[in-house]
This record gives C-alpha cells, sequence and structure tokens, in this order.
C-alpha cells in the first residue's frame, strides 16, 4: 500500500481559492424510509466536473498510436533504451484504459481502488480517470471507498496532470474534500485518513496544518491499536516523529518513533528519523 510514496510527491501547494467546507445534513430520524438527502454530495461531485473542465490544459493530446507521451515507469531510464520500452507503455495505457472502464461500469472497490494511482503514472489519462471516478462516486454517494477514489484521482491529476500553482491548489482543497467525505461514510476507512494526513504535511506551513496531520496520525495510531484488523504502515510513526519534531515536542517525537520501532523494526525511515533527534 505505497501511498506515502504517493501522496509525499505532491509539492508545496499554493491555496488559491477559499474553502467552504460542504457538509452532509442531519438525515430524518423520524421517517426512517425517507431516502437520504444526497444534494450535498451531487453539488460537491458538481464543482469537481465543473473544475475539470475549466482546468488548462482543459484537455490533454491524444497519445500518438505508435509511441506514448511518457516512458513507462518499469523502465530504468540508465538503461538504453530498447524496442521493448514503448510497447510496455503502451500496454500500460491500454491496462489503465481497461481499469478506468471498470471504475465507470462500478466494478472497482476497496483495495483494488489504490492500483489507479500506479496506472495512471505516465498514461495522461488523469481527466478521463477522473470523470469515471466522479461518475462512480455519484453513483454511490455512500460508499467510502468511492469517495476516497475521487481524492485519489485529484492527487494523482495533482502530481501527474500538467497543472499550474493555482490549479494545484483547487486540486488539493477538493482532495482534502473527498477524503472527508470518505471518512463521515467509515470513520475507519484507513487510506483515506492517511491519505489526508500525509498530504496536511506538505502545506505550506504559514497554514499551520502541522496539529491537523498530528491528529490524523494519531487517530490511525489509537484505532489501530485498539483493532488488530485495522492496517498499520511506519510512515505513521515516521511522519507522527517529523511532525512532533518540527512543533518543538522532541520527547513526543522520540516516543513515536520508538514505539514505531519496537511495531517496525527494520524501518528505514524511522531509524532515520530517530538518528536525526539525536541522543
Amino acid at each position: 500500500m505505497p501511498k506515502a510514496g504517493v501522496i509525499a510527491a505532491v509539492v508545496a501547494l499554493v491555496i488559491a481559492i477559499v474553502y467552504v467546507e460542504i457538509r452532509l445534513g442531519e438525515q430524518p430520524t423520524t421517517a426512517p424510509s425517507t431516502p437520504p438527502d444526497n444534494s450535498a454530495i451531487e453539488a460537491r461531485l458538481d464543482r469537481i466536473e465543473d473544475m475539470l473542465t475549466r482546468l488548462s490544459p482543459a484537455a490533454l493530446p491524444d497519445l500518438p498510436d505508435d509511441l506514448p507521451a511518457e516512458p513507462a515507469p518499469t523502465i530504468d531510464d540508465s538503461e538504453a533504451p530498447t524496442e521493448a520500452a514503448p510497447l510496455a507503455a503502451l500496454e500500460k495505457i491500454e491496462k489503465a484504459k481497461e481499469f478506468i472502464a471498470r471504475i465507470e461500469a462500478g466494478e472497482v472497490g476497496g483495495q483494488e481502488m489504490n492500483q489507479l494511482w500506479n496506472l495512471l503514472a505516465g498514461s495522461r489519462l488523469h481527466d478521463e480517470a477522473l470523470r469515471a471516478l466522479v461518475k462512480n462516486a455519484k453513483a454511490h454517494p455512500n460508499d467510502a471507498d468511492a469517495q476516497y477514489g475521487v481524492g485519489l484521482g485529484l492527487i494523482s491529476k495533482l502530481v501527474g496532470g500538467q497543472v499550474t500553482y493555482v490549479e494545484q491548489g483547487q486540486l488539493s482543497l477538493m482532495a482534502d474534500e473527498a477524503f472527508t467525505r470518505a471518512l463521515e461514510i467509515d470513520d475507519h476507512h484507513f487510506d483515506a485518513r492517511f491519505s489526508k494526513a500525509v498530504s496536511y504535511t506538505h502545506w505550506p506551513e504559514a497554514f499551520g496544518k502541522g496539529p491537523a496531520a498530528i491528529a490524523e496520525f494519531e487517530i490511525l495510531r489509537q484505532q489501530s491499536a485498539q483493532d488488530s484488523s485495522i492496517p498499520m504502515l511506519d510512515q505513521v510513526y515516521t511522519n507522527l516523529g517529523i511532525q512532533y519534531r518540527k512543533a518543538g515536542n522532541t520527547a513526543k517525537s522520540r516516543e513515536a518513533l520508538e514505539e514505531g520501532l519496537r511495531i517496525f523494526p527494520d524501518s528505514k525511515g524511522i531509524q532515520e528519523q530517530l538518528k536525526a533527534l539525536g541522543d
């Protein structure tokens, strides 16, 4: 589940729009048979669709039939180019298209959604994937995985979609909103909370998101301790150590890192952060 690498690639965000958080209204308690009001979800997803039509470039050019726009990520750039490289990249693009079609058909959910990032890398299919993800989220407004997928697609476009700094701000805010919506549906959705927490670590320090990142990582830490079925990554402890140290709380930083090292004794990231603390 290499999402730390996914979100850690996000450049410093320049926030250029006013963030208005959309919250779901309370569902009626006196009439259980009344369908839930999903108008707020629809409005949020409509805004994402509208954003996709306004972002520049409005649409990326089509790939040529005989050569991919970018080399396949699996090809080592240090090696001499081979005839297999274009073929491997084109095969990857075809797999990405097939995956996007499955998303649009509502056939992708759960952990499988996380395959999206690796498939989109270098494909130039970010907009196509996002439209499929939004369509899926609209069709399943109370599915946490569907809402998380929208956030994942937005982060993917932010990193690999050739967008401006202003657009990075828009995409990052909407991704945060999508992760929040997933957590409103399922408070124990590890992927959504982890992605939300790590993204906060890349906000400019002027926005003061350090405490929010710590709070989200601590929730993951507590949930994992209380329920062994909830996954845990060593990056949770690595990031906690970093954020506590940035906040000037070296004692908390060390405590989190030492706990993490007991659980993940081979983690290079935790070991490096402990060394950074010194004796």
